[in-house]
């Protein structure tokens, strides 16, 4: 008899572990478009900039995890998820040094979307969701924010996201906000004399950077005049001898670095050659750029064609 008893206790565990799970599910929320500080000392403040709208990532991962490993379940328990915008049923939560700042989600434009929110979307009030499936996530443009120092946070059905910390900075703080600012500015599009603009103040915090001139170089290409593109890819070029010098004088450079300054100048001094003939004939030709971490390309395109006439490389 206690054979039998112990061997019914013993299948009725063994199944209940077969169909039991345990939820592990979590919601992540951050902010998207944060700009890196480059020599900043840890712990790195995560920076937007104020003339720019904050961009957040929302993202709920399902997922089910057995409760003995070696017995994985055969039918996780599906979980019961908004069909329409789902991050409206999130309770968000913003704050800065005052406390709590409002947070305009339902004014918040989607700028992008899991592959599945359309079907989801399409449905009515609850939809299933399964382990396995593809994430919901979203990417809400939540507009501007005012200078300052934030913590971002969620809930969603008993799940509670890490916060995240940022700041909202002018771009005009410090040195180090200024230049990625500058480099964000950058990004933008922007004429040719407002690149010169941003490019010839990032030059000075950046000093031994010679792709800044590298960059204005291959605009006056398109823009510019003989004069100018010549001047800017000179200037780099002289970048890049002062950067060898000083190296060679703290300390022996390996052959490989040696021979990447080298490929560099020569890429360089094959473009300036060919720069008077380009700008003689720049309604025909044109010369397209390609900065690959192998090092640059320039080609020399016939417009009326699309024949390459010269790699340089």
């Amino acid at each position: 008899m206690n054979r039998v008893l112990t061997l019914l206790l013993t299948l009725t565990l063994a199944a209940s572990v077969e169909v039991s799970a345990r939820n592990a599910s979590s919601l992540s929320v951050m902010v998207y478009n944060t700009h890196p500080l480059i020599g900043a000392t840890p712990p790195q403040a995560r920076v937007v900039f104020a003339d720019e709208p904050v961009v957040v990532k929302a993202e709920f991962i399902y997922v089910t995890i057995p409760d003995e490993p070696s017995r994985p379940t055969s039918a996780a328990a599906p979980f019961s998820f908004p069909a329409g915008p789902w991050w409206k049923a999130v309770q968000w939560s913003l704050r800065d040094g005052n406390g709590e700042v409002e947070l305009p989600i339902d004014r918040a434009t989607i700028v992008s979307e899991d592959a599945g929110a359309q079907a989801r979307s399409a449905q009515r009030g609850e939809v299933t969701l399964k382990p396995g499936e593809t994430s919901p996530r979203v990417l809400l443009n939540l507009g501007y924010l005012p200078v300052g120092e934030y913590k971002l946070s969620a809930k969603f059905r008993g799940m509670t996201s890490q916060p995240d910390r940022f700041d909202v900075r002018s771009g005009s703080e410090t040195p180090l906000i200024r230049r990625a600012y500058l480099r964000y500015q950058l990004t933008l599009p922007a004429s040719y004399e407002r690149s010169l603009e941003l490019t010839t103040q990032l030059a000075e915090l950046e000093p031994l950077n010679a792709s800044l001139f590298e960059d204005l170089g291959d605009r006056a290409l398109l823009y510019g005049t003989l004069a100018e593109a010549d001047g800017y890819y000179a200037r780099a070029l002289k970048i890049i001898e002062q950067r060898r010098a000083a190296l060679e004088k703290n300390a022996t450079i390996h052959p490989s670095v040696a021979k990447a300054f080298e490929d560099e100048k020569r890429v360089i001094l094959s473009l300036r050659d060919i720069l008077p003939d380009y700008f003689a004939n720049r309604t025909g030709l044109a010369i397209r750029a390609n900065h690959a971490s192998s090092g640059p390309e320039y080609l020399l395109i016939k417009r009326s064609t699309g024949d390459v006439l010269r790699r340089i490389r």
